[in-house]
């Protein structure tokens, strides 16, 4: 059973190009499962958030779920230290544990497929600030903070997907969209703009 629960901390000024424009940080609390989802409209204005706030995320793959994920560097041992089937691939990209000025969610979703047929996705909240959703995936517990554009020294990040595989891709690469294709992925485009592992972000 699906519970929501939300409190609302600050009133809506305007809507600017999809994207709901606050005061301060509308927050909604939802619990999936047991596990509690961040649900929040951020200060999108043109304010650079705290680069030295940053955290390194990782992609890593599953053998036996035949997919990919990304997570932090802890997300990841922990998942291990619970018998977990996903190794790091690589360092993908720098973006915020918590809310930041001019940052948005980037929330995980999972779909509910069999051991050997698990994906997960990487969505904005809709352009009315909605929880994204996606027929056959449910909210996961993780959210990333990211900008909406393409502002302070932040590059996109891409996604591509593997049908046959049931399977989500992600790189900051500009050539992967193209590159990847020789390996049944196709481009579904950009999904948010993070920081590069290396940068004179300010």
């Amino acid at each position: 059973m699906r519970s929501v629960f939300t409190t609302i901390l600050a009133s809506i000024l305007c809507l600017s190009q999809g994207w709901v424009l606050c005061e301060a940080v509308s927050i909604n609390s939802t619990s999936f499962n047991n596990e509690a989802i961040t649900v929040a409209v951020t200060d999108t204005s043109s304010t650079c958030a705290d680069p030295n706030l940053t955290i390194t995320y990782f992609q890593g793959y599953s053998h036996t779920g035949t997919a990919h994920t990304i997570a932090s560097l802890g997300a990841f041992v922990n998942e291990a230290d619970n018998a977990g089937s996903f190794g790091i691939q690589n360092s993908i990209f720098r973006a915020w544990p918590a809310v930041q000025p001019g940052t948005v969610i980037l929330y995980e979703l999972q779909n509910s497929g069999t051991a050997g047929d698990v994906d997960f996705m990487f969505l904005q909240a809709n352009a009315d600030g909605s929880l994204p959703s996606s027929t056959g995936y449910t909210l996961q517990s993780q959210v990333i903070y990211v900008y909406p554009t393409q502002i302070c020294g932040s590059v996109p990040l891409y996604a591509m997907y593997k049908d046959s595989q049931t399977d989500h891709y992600y790189s900051i690469d500009p050539t992967d969209p193209a590159r990847m294709v020789q390996y049944g992925y196709q481009s579904q485009g950009i999904v948010a703009y993070v920081l590069p592992l290396s940068c004179g972000c300010s």
